[in-house]
């Protein structure tokens, strides 16, 4: 590998490295801690995360005879642990519950709970173009 492409790669890896060490920040409330909830109007900013969460539950209430109401709710969590548990790639990943569903959204930088929609990841392509570069500088 020459020193250009070397050079390039380790770059590369410095920008993402903080991806990967450093706790990110997420977006937090419609969660119920300490006997209070914050709501979504002021949510509070989670330092320290490894994911964010966004979850939409949308369920259908049956209030009277022949009457519907949706009810949604959104929340926004930050995800200190790192379990086999809580840790899914990122995305969107549908639920049915009774009479709905729960949307749940992982995502992995900072804020990324923050909108409507979630950012792109930026780690993703860190990985992508870090191994490009290294495979193209060791394969010429």
């Amino acid at each position: 590998m020459g020193f250009i492409s070397a050079f390039v790669l380790a770059v590369g890896l410095a920008t993402c490295l903080p991806i990967f060490t450093a706790g990110i920040k997420c977006l937090q409330c419609n969660v119920f801690v300490r006997g209070s909830t914050n709501t979504c109007d002021n949510p509070s900013t989670q330092t320290g995360c490894y994911s964010c969460l966004k979850t939409l539950t949308k369920i259908k209430m049956h209030d009277r005879w022949g009457v519907q109401k949706i009810s949604a709710v959104i929340s926004r969590y930050c995800i200190r642990e790192v379990s086999s548990a809580l840790y899914r790639d990122e995305g969107c990943y549908k639920h049915p519950n009774n009479g709905g569903y729960t949307e749940r959204c992982y995502c992995y930088s900072n804020n990324c709970n923050s909108g409507m929609t979630l950012r792109p990841q930026w780690m993703s392509l860190c990985i992508v173009l870090s191994t490009a570069m290294f495979f193209g500088g060791v394969f010429r």
